[in-house]
């Protein structure tokens, strides 16, 4: 060979291994950026070191009589997000300037991980064991039960509410008491409508209420969805968060300084705020991702804030386990109203007693499934889990739920199961049918916001039904199919790329999705939430008779004919 031919050949293998290592690194370059789930761990909560420690707000019964009543509800925000709770990175500069110049509890749970059961509780200091509506989209409130607005009406205020979410419509219940009830515009006309509506139109709309009500006294409650998924935040937080969740909250708490500031510093001094979460969001915790089936702290645990301007104390912190069943008799208490009789919830203008229990439930997978009802208790420093395998945490020991000790500690775990069960009482596991008949439309909206449904039927909790915890995997894998089918249309040429160099199911078209949902309950026959999407999307595709046969198998195993 040739001393030139030899250099040629070395040449060319050169530029062989360049080319090899640019699709190499390329391969990797497009890896990285594939649509993916990202895990944000769960951290334990820290408040500030200079709030001031205190067991109760620290003001007799009446020390804010005639105040104006500001309530918000944040959906699906975890409190280990905020900063007043310890983050560094903080997306919530108004929710942080708001606990440090009043009360941040460090304590608070919601008494479920679904949208409509916690605000029902919110609004009338029962658990939804109580209150009947322990389910989204099954359950309307009873007249019997006096909602917070009610209350505060016959006291002379004028109440209205601007809530985000088709979840939280007024045919579930929720406007008994209030003068105004502003939802998200739904269609008539058999269209899908509009299911969320953003919080800036939110805010909007509340303002301009404010702006037209500047009599005292007023209860106003505004509800922002914007942290539930999926997580599409817009400009700027979009660009100035690493995380979409972030962007989402940071726009909710940018939402919460519009509706600060429109009140007004002199007005400001003359209004209760109460900031809550309605429940958490698992990012991968205990195998759950979102919420909804579950009882673990990641979608439990829930940021509570209250100010007063100076009618309550200022930088203060109170760590007592606290529920949301307790935010009612609190502000009744405060304003020197006199609530209904026989609430769950306490007044914290005194200090809960330390072997309160608090309780919390989670029957999506019992209403819509049949799975196994989750129930939960906390007292002192423990938890309680109740449930095909059941669970207890000793947060004196782990400040998160990561180390089930019910094997060491079994006679701590059936003093909390009795306690459990004479808390909830008997009907606590018996469920009623659906008190609330919706139609297509209305299941598609459902659909569409993430929510897996169909008519809730009446049950005994034999606790033969599948654990939940066992469900979350196959959950997880039909989640990512039907995400991916919905992200398509805006996915760019160079993420498409990246699931071809990586191997993974490219769903262009309704009818991929499909058979990857066929697979699905091929592999899983007995997985009840797939059967609603395949006939959902048999219906898309004219094909009435899977439809049907989907829809007959889904109420066979549930329970339904």
């Amino acid at each position: 060979m040739t001393q030139r031919a030899a250099a040629s050949q070395k040449q060319n293998a050169l530029r062989v291994l360049s080319i090899i290592l640019v699709l190499v690194a390329g391969v990797s370059y497009l890896r990285d950026r594939l649509p993916k789930r990202v895990p944000i761990p769960l951290q334990p909560l820290t408040a500030a070191p200079d709030l001031q420690s205190a067991e109760s707000l620290g003001v007799a019964p009446g020390s804010l009589r005639g105040f104006d009543v500001v309530l918000v509800t944040l959906d699906t925000t975890r409190p280990d997000r905020l900063g007043c709770y310890g983050n560094p990175s903080s997306p919530s500069p108004n929710l942080d300037r708001l606990a440090r110049d009043g009360i941040l509890f460090t304590g608070a749970v919601a008494t479920g991980s679904t949208t409509l059961p916690t605000h029902t509780s919110i609004l009338t200091g029962l658990y939804s064991q109580h209150h009947g509506v322990r389910a989204n989209s099954h359950y309307r409130l009873d007249p019997e039960y006096r909602t917070l607005a009610e209350v505060l009406g016959d006291a002379g205020y004028t109440s209205a509410a601007f809530v985000s979410s088709f979840v939280l419509d007024q045919r579930f219940g929720l406007a008994q008491g209030f003068g105004t009830y502003d939802a998200p515009v739904v269609s008539s006309s058999g269209e899908v409508g509009f299911a969320e509506r953003k919080g800036a139109q939110t805010t909007d709309r509340a303002i301009r209420w404010l702006r037209s009500h500047t009599e005292q006294p007023i209860f106003l409650w505004v509800h922002y969805y914007d942290p539930h998924a999926p997580h599409d935040p817009p400009s700027p937080f979009r660009e100035s968060q690493k995380l979409p969740y972030d962007g989402e909250i940071a726009s909710a708490d940018h939402e919460v300084g519009r509706l600060l500031e429109a009140i007004g510093p002199k007005r400001r001094e003359h209004t209760l705020w109460i900031v809550v979460g309605d429940h958490g969001e698992a990012f991968g915790e205990h195998g759950e991702w979102s919420h909804g089936y579950l009882l673990q702290e990641a979608t439990l645990r829930i940021p509570l804030i209250v100010d007063a301007g100076r009618g309550l104390p200022r930088g203060v912190r109170i760590d007592a386990r606290v529920s949301q069943v307790d935010l009612m008799p609190t502000i009744l208490s405060l304003l020197g109203i006199d609530p209904p009789s026989s609430l769950d919830g306490v007044p914290l203008t005194q200090r809960p007693a330390p072997g309160r229990p608090v309780l919390a439930e989670n029957v999506e997978g019992w209403a819509q499934f049949g799975w196994a009802r989750l129930a939960a208790v906390y007292q002192r420093t423990l938890k309680y889990v109740e449930g095909p395998t059941p669970e207890l945490y000793d947060f004196g020991v782990e400040p998160l739920d990561t180390d089930n000790v019910i094997s060491d500690h079994a006679a701590d775990a059936s003093m909390l199961r009795n306690e459990l069960r004479e808390q909830e009482g008997p009907d606590a596991r018996r469920l009623l049918p659906s008190s609330v008949d919706l139609g297509a439309a209305d299941w598609m909206r459902l659909q569409a916001l993430g929510y897996v449904s169909g008519d809730g039927v009446a049950r005994s909790d034999d606790s033969s039904g599948a654990d939940p915890n066992t469900m979350m995997p196959t959950m997880i894998e039909m989640q990512e199919l039907i995400n991916d089918y919905q992200q398509q249309p805006g996915l760019s040429d160079w993420t498409r790329l990246s699931y071809l160099v990586s191997g993974k199911t490219l769903i262009d078209s309704r009818a991929e999705l499909i058979d990857q949902l066929e697979r699905l309950a091929a592999e899983h026959p007995d997985f009840a939430p797939v059967y609603p999407y395949l006939a959902t999307y048999y219906d898309e595709e004219k094909r009435p008779a899977d439809a049907e046969s989907a829809r007959q198998k889904f109420e066979s195993i549930t329970g339904r004919n």
